[in-house]
């Protein structure tokens, strides 16, 4: 009777989390270049429970007879992310990118450190810089800051059109070649986890589903092999999510959390019964 109840209590556990992450998705339904997470949820091994001194009609105790099996609930679920391409929205924006296949624009903050994004609404800061909504700046494959004014930055000539970005990411400005994009894949940072705002980092035992076209260039691969990404200039990237999808596994999860709510309730009336009237003499 206790192992149902711990049963019970991890199926709890597991739909309370996927409650979570679901209300999560649909609240990021529009968010640039966002990726849904899922909930992984495996039963912990199921124990052979058999019947022990069981006699038959004369009288002698039978070899154990298997009854069924006894699952022991639900393990800490975990939680992973969906890499698959969000919908493309043209915008004409030429500091709109879009990426599409395994690949993250290279970001920092004021205090250099390192961050990873899919969300390509760049713009321009005060300073000249190209930046992304939160004002982290984008960074070149050389580890530089993007800057209109070139390497001294420092000013905003010309407005947005002073930057032009190609399809292979080279990053222009008045005419200039900087240098490329630092646009990296999943597999060359190891552990990316998402750490909020939209943004990703290196870290620890991270899970990724990873469901991502590959980019295929037109006329074959180049000599050194096919990028895992494809760049589009004018558009942006949408949502992952599904919101019809999500609306469903929300209802689905509220049922689920709600039968083990119920299965725990019965077993804790049945062992009040147990307690109260089990040894009762009269």
């Amino acid at each position: 009777m206790l192992r149902g109840i711990y049963a019970s209590a991890t199926g709890m556990i597991a739909e309370a989390r996927r409650l979570d992450v679901i209300t999560n998705n649909v609240a990021n339904a529009a968010t640039t270049g966002y990726k849904p997470d899922a909930v992984r949820a495996r039963p912990f091994a199921d124990v052979l429970v058999q019947r022990l001194d069981d006699r038959d009609g004369t009288g002698r105790i039978a070899p154990p007879a298997p009854v069924g099996r006894l699952g022991m609930g639900v393990q800490t679920p975990e939680t992973v992310t969906v890499l698959a391409d969000g919908p493309l929205r043209f915008t004409g924006r030429a500091l709109d990118l879009a990426l599409q296949g395994d690949g993250f624009f290279t970001v920092e903050d004021a205090r250099g450190q390192r961050f990873y994004t899919r969300d390509g609404a760049f713009r321009l800061d005060a300073e000249g810089y190209l930046v992304t909504a939160s004002g982290h700046r984008v960074l070149l494959e050389s580890g530089q800051p993007v800057a209109a004014g070139g390497a001294g930055a420092g000013r905003r000539p010309g407005g947005e059109e002073a930057i032009q970005v190609d399809s292979d990411g080279t990053v222009r400005a008045g005419g200039e070649a900087l240098g490329r994009l630092a646009i990296v894949s999943s597999q060359e940072v190891p552990g990316l986890r998402k750490v909020g705002a939209n943004l990703w980092a290196q870290g620890e035992g991270s899970v990724l589903l990873a469901r991502v076209a590959r980019s295929e260039p037109a006329g074959g691969a180049p000599a050194g092999g096919a990028r895992p990404w494809t760049l589009l200039v004018g558009y942006l990237e949408g949502s992952g999510v599904e919101p019809v999808l999500e609306m469903a596994d929300l209802i689905a999860t509220m049922r689920a959390y709600e039968a083990n709510q119920r299965a725990l309730r019965m077993q804790d009336e049945a062992l009040g019964r147990a307690a109260n009237d089990v040894g009762r003499v009269g």
